[in-house]
């Protein structure tokens, strides 16, 4: 069996879509030949935390933990935060918070280049020599956000020998929390250079869709990118004959809401409708899962909705997925901001794991109201139309006993399993490529499982 050592900031007892993809990566790669092990951070500063996602580590996946230089304690104490408050993901997308949190915002996008993480660079660089030295790996595998992975990555590869497989989850200089972000132009002009040596320098670059791939590459990226989608992992969606539908119709997000997301035109939707319909009020429900910017509950508060809402917080991932099915419709709300085009969580694919409708607000012709025109789940708006006639639809049609009906030839070609194959190919024809050369010797760094 072939082994490849995974690089990531984000692994558990880290929470949140952004550990997902690497995960079901290293859960399914050995049943295609490929044995993973893993290096990551030490009480890495995660927005949030699910320590039940330990438990999908594979028993036998060697899990290296390192120390890294983490600004948040000095960020928390200079905007104001409590010591045990997790620091949001795209934080830079956040409002308000006054000069505190201007200046310390400031300090992220000037100093710490290319992102907050990049204190982790030398422990990930000596620990990995080490790593490497000990597990023999054939292909070394990086998976971004943040991008200083790939800064480990090209250095290890560089000092190894060993081909290099770069996968892009999000954008890097033209990812969305950056479109207002104040930045000197020697820091934008150095993270682009570090972006652009960086995607020159991996044997292979993988990202989750062609837009993603022309944000990082531009002209050059139809060449560059092999694509492997988000997905879903069949093992969370068993077959529950005691799992049914909510009681109340239910309107189910699932992640943080941030200004950027904010879908403004809803609530005042969810307000016109209750306001007419003293049925839909006795039996409407807006349920989110995660964290919601003040803002914007006092937005909802003063449309008079909060009273149809459960704020849930975050919770672990199987709670969530549990809630999701059994949801009426689902919402999803893609960024306000420019190139939001790209963006597709592997939230999107949980969303039509479930076969529920799926009120989309974003970008028309974004990777996102692809994936629901493709697998026919559900419909996309834009930020600034109505929601209410599509709202009212759905809920009549709950009130008729109908259930939306999506194409599950289409959903079935995003599972965990399947794309792992796809990556599983790519490691081996990366590989192929070029062989590596024997790893320096180095101590033992020890493993943590």
């Amino acid at each position: 069996m072939k082994k490849v050592l995974v690089i990531t900031y984000y692994w558990p007892p880290a929470g949140g879509p952004g550990v997902q993809r690497v995960l079901k990566f290293v859960k399914h790669l050995p049943e295609y030949g490929w044995q993973p092990c893993v290096l990551t951070v030490r009480d890495g500063e995660y927005p949030s935390r699910d320590p039940s996602l330990v438990q999908e580590v594979p028993a036998d996946c060697a899990v290296y933990r390192t120390a890294a230089l983490e600004p948040g304690p000095l960020y928390r104490r200079l905007v104001g935060m409590r010591a045990s408050e997790p620091i949001p993901v795209a934080t830079l997308a956040r409002t308000g918070g006054g000069w505190r949190r201007r200046m310390s915002d400031w300090i992220r996008l000037n100093l710490f280049v290319p992102d907050a993480k990049i204190g982790w660079l030398p422990y990930g660089v000596r620990a990995g020599r080490r790593v490497i030295a000990r597990e023999q790996p054939d292909v070394l595998l990086s998976s971004s956000p943040p991008a200083t992975v790939h800064l480990i990555a090209r250095r290890l590869a560089q000092a190894s020998g060993l081909p290099w497989v770069a996968d892009y989850r999000d954008p890097w200089t033209r990812i969305f929390h950056y479109a207002a972000a104040q930045r000197t132009r020697w820091a934008a002009a150095r993270d682009r250079r570090l972006e652009r040596r960086t995607l020159a320098a991996a044997d292979t670059r993988v990202t989750i869709n062609p837009l993603v791939a022309d944000q990082l590459a531009g002209e050059a990226s139809a060449g560059w990118f092999r694509l492997v989608p988000n997905g879903f992992d069949e093992d969370d969606f068993p077959d529950d004959p005691e799992l049914t539908p909510a009681e109340r119709f239910t309107l189910c997000y699932a992640g943080n809401l941030t200004t950027q997301q904010n879908p403004a035109r809803l609530w005042r939707a969810i307000a016109n409708l209750a306001a007419r319909d003293q049925t839909f009020a006795d039996t409407f429900r807006f349920v989110h899962l995660g964290v919601m910017e003040p803002a914007i509950r006092r937005e909802i508060e003063a449309a008079g909705v909060l009273r149809f809402c459960e704020l849930r917080g975050y919770v672990p991932h199987a709670e969530a997925i549990v809630a999701l099915r059994r949801a009426h419709v689902l919402l999803l709300v893609i960024p306000d901001a420019p190139g939001n085009e790209a963006i597709a969580t592997g939230k999107i694919f949980e969303y039509l794991a479930t076969g529920n409708f799926v009120l989309g607000v974003g970008p028309l012709q974004g990777a996102a109201a692809r994936l629901l025109e493709e697998c026919s789940a559900g419909v996309m708006r834009p930020h600034a139309t109505s929601l209410e006639e599509i709202l009212r639809e759905r809920y009549l049609s709950w009130r008729r006993g109908e259930r939306w009906e999506v194409d599950k030839a289409a959903v079935s070609r995003y599972t965990r399993r399947r794309l792992t194959g796809e990556l599983a190919a790519i490691l081996a024809e990366t590989c192929s490529r070029r062989g590596g050369r024997p790893a320096p010797e180095a101590g033992d760094e020890g493993a943590t499982t």
